[in-house]
């Protein structure tokens, strides 16, 4: 094996080990910039969503609403006069929060029955942003419902703070011209059904148009099985009929249980 001096094998080893020093600071110094550059990126993300809970918050503080409460039905839905007509969709909330498509300036009155609870649920309706537009609370009373003027087109959620399975909510909507016929039968039994097709997004009227027994019977609109709708008030008073908004384009049925048999039924869509 050849052998170099010693002086020059000092020198080789000398000069690996200046090449090793000069790497290990350029990577001391690529560390040092990583780690800045992470940093102020962090920083700025930071900053960035500070801002943004910040300018939300600010939004909510100076956007009190001053809701328009009312006390019964008579108050969201009054009497048609000069081709107004209001008609009523009648949802049962499966969750605390049921999603709406609203338009702007469109009339809105909310109802929200007492159920086996003997009071009324507090309810707020929400845009997009999670900002309250009304709600049936005022000065910390909570009242049957409430009516307020859409501000803006999107969709709308309506929230039960203290959420009971079973509850219902009565969602009143301004209708103009009056209705328009979709279907009129007659069903024959006491107790009957009969199918009809509903569209999606579409107001219906249900409405009992004659009868064979001292009363009419009890009106109710199903899916599925599901009771969706029916002709009796949360008193137990049976009406002439019934107002429903789709949900879902379909099948459904509508089921009558009278006195006597022979009901004529009227199915109509309500134009805004």
């Amino acid at each position: 094996m050849k052998k170099y001096p010693i002086h020059i094998a000092n020198q080789l080893n000398a000069t690996k080990e200046i090449k090793s020093r000069i790497q290990m600071i350029y990577q001391r110094a690529s560390s040092r910039a990583s780690l800045l550059k992470y940093s102020t990126l962090l920083m700025l993300f930071l900053l960035a969503y500070s801002l943004f809970v910040f300018r939300n918050q600010v939004i909510l503080w100076f956007h009190q609403p001053n809701p328009e409460v009312v006390s019964n039905m008579l108050e969201i839905q009054p009497q048609a006069h000069d081709k107004l007509w209001y008609g009523d969709a009648l949802y049962h909330f499966k969750s605390p929060k049921i999603i709406l498509q609203l338009k702007k300036g469109e009339y809105a009155g909310f109802g929200f029955p007492k159920m086996e609870s003997e009071t009324y649920p507090r309810v707020q309706l929400l845009n997009e942003d999670g900002m309250i537009i009304s709600t049936n609370v005022k000065e910390g009373q909570t009242y049957f419902g409430f009516r307020c003027i859409i501000p803006e087109k999107g969709t709308y959620t309506l929230k039960v703070l203290d959420f009971r399975p079973g509850q219902m909510a009565h969602h009143i909507t301004r209708q103009s011209y009056g209705p328009t016929e979709v279907a009129k039968f007659t069903i024959e039994q006491k107790n009957g059904q009969r199918q009809v097709q509903l569209q999606k997004g579409i107001v219906y009227g249900v409405t009992i148009w004659e009868y064979s027994a001292k009363e009419p019977g009890i009106m109710t609109l199903y899916h599925n099985k599901k009771r969706l709708a029916n002709n009796v008030n949360p008193k137990g008073e049976i009406g002439m009929g019934f107002m429903y908004r789709c949900l879902k384009t379909g099948t459904y049925t509508i089921g009558i249980q009278a006195e006597k048999g022979s009901t004529r039924i009227g199915v109509d869509i309500w134009n805004k």
